[in-house]
């Protein structure tokens, strides 16, 4: 009989990878073993505080910062913003900061108004 068993991992390695597996070995026979059959990935991630859901940025301000929070092992990132019609670069290698937060310095909002736009 099969039995289906599942485990929580928590505490992921900052080991960044495309080609990661896991294998599972009888704690009593290591010759009784399973490994996963695809490999996953194991990725940094960030995520934007500002601009948020609540954000109304005016047309030409020039003192608006875009912040965000990283895990993991990140290069430096790029910024883009979208009015709804596709994601356009606005920087590209900026510093992902330190310390697991970054910000960037918006030089000017561009005219064009939109209740909609993503950062």
């Amino acid at each position: 009989m099969d039995a289906t068993q599942a485990y929580t991992w928590s505490g992921v390695p900052d080991d960044i990878s495309n080609n990661i597996k896991v294998r599972v070995v009888d704690a009593i026979n290591t010759n009784v073993y399973g490994d996963s059959l695809a490999s996953f990935n194991i990725i940094g991630s960030i995520t934007v505080q500002q601009p948020d859901a609540s954000a109304n940025w005016a047309v030409r301000a020039n003192d608006k910062i875009i912040t965000w929070l990283y895990t993991g092992s990140i290069s430096d990132v790029n910024i883009y913003y979208d009015y709804g019609a596709g994601y356009q670069s606005l920087a590209t290698g900026v510093s992902k900061g330190t310390g697991g937060s970054g910000s960037w310095p918006w030089p000017e909002i561009p005219d064009s108004v939109s209740n909609y736009v993503k950062v």
